[in-house]
């Protein structure tokens, strides 16, 4: 009789073991998947969501994600005159709203995976839109986008500005 409770108990604390074992590399798996987990993956997944940003100066903008490219985000306003704003990726400092879902990169189609913000703002010039040029530490620049070249853009108003696309922090579009 004892040596039946024996095995029990041997039995009982190797599926313990087991079980453990198991829970740890779960845990571990997770930790593993989630370390490979980009910001814009997580962006992705969170279209139709209402997000609020904050950009490289403490600007922050809030709105439903409509859309996405590779390096941007969309997001659309009902608070005042400018319904949308484009914020470039590298500009974000902080995001709140994102789903737990992400979608990574390769899970979208050709097309999508081309869209960039070069690409997003030659539309932008193209279309003749008005926008308002955030920056960094400095006042917004009005106006509309002429020219986008490799790295800048050109801003004509009053006055024809030349940005560096690394000082965008975001694009309001009318």
């Amino acid at each position: 009789m004892r040596w039946e409770r024996f095995w029990s108990d041997l039995e009982s604390q190797a599926e313990g073991w087991e079980r453990d074992e198991l829970e740890a590399e779960v845990v571990d798996r997770v930790a593993i998947e989630r370390a490979s987990v980009l910001v814009m993956d997580r962006v992705r997944g969170s279209v139709g969501r209402r997000l609020r940003c904050e950009v490289a100066g403490g600007e922050q903008w809030k709105g439903a994600l409509l859309g996405h490219g590779v390096d941007w985000l969309l997001l659309g306003r009902a608070d005042d005159g400018h319904p949308f704003v484009l914020l470039p990726a590298r500009s974000l400092t902080a995001v709140q709203g994102l789903a737990e879902r992400a979608l990574p990169i390769d899970a979208l189609s050709l097309v999508a995976r081309r869209a960039t913000l070069s690409m997003a703002l030659r539309r932008l010039a193209s279309a003749g839109e008005r926008v308002r040029l955030h920056r960094a530490g400095a006042a917004p620049l009005a106006g509309r986008i002429v020219v986008v070249g490799s790295d800048y853009v050109e801003v004509v108003d009053d006055a024809e500005w030349v940005v560096p696309l690394a000082a965008m922090t975001a694009v309001e579009l009318s």
